[in-house]
């Protein structure tokens, strides 16, 4: 199982320091919620894990496939990978929220590697 933390711990019975919210101005048009970005440890590297729930992209609804959302991912990387961070990073769509590292195979999940750069993220493939 991947270890993950949250990027900011929080007092147990405390609301999360990151609130969900709204991401907006993507290529596709989707709208999805932020959850908290957490930070793995994968092979000895410190991966960032940012997660976003789009409920539009349920395969029974077929608004969304992973074309549609292709250049997303490298947008939320762009835009919520902060520059200080761990230089891999993967970006989650989810219809709804799953715990990290839990099977869910009902629930559409598309996920991008990308890496960090000077100039942006570039795409790693996975």
């Amino acid at each position: 199982m991947i270890a993950a933390r949250p990027l900011s711990p929080r007092p147990a019975g405390r609301p999360p320091l990151v609130p969900a919210m709204v991401v907006e101005d993507l290529p596709s048009g989707l709208r999805p919620v932020a959850l908290p970005p957490l930070i793995e440890d994968q092979g000895g590297a410190p991966v960032l894990v940012l997660r976003y729930v789009a409920p539009e992209i349920a395969r029974a609804r077929g608004l969304y496939d992973f074309t549609a959302l292709e250049q997303d991912f490298q947008v939320l990387c762009e835009r919520d990978a902060p520059a200080d961070g761990p230089e891999q990073v993967v970006v989650i769509l989810m219809e709804r929220a799953v715990p990290r590292g839990q099977a869910a195979p009902d629930v559409t999940q598309y996920f991008e590697s990308l890496r960090r750069t000077g100039v942006g993220c570039e795409w790693e493939g996975l």
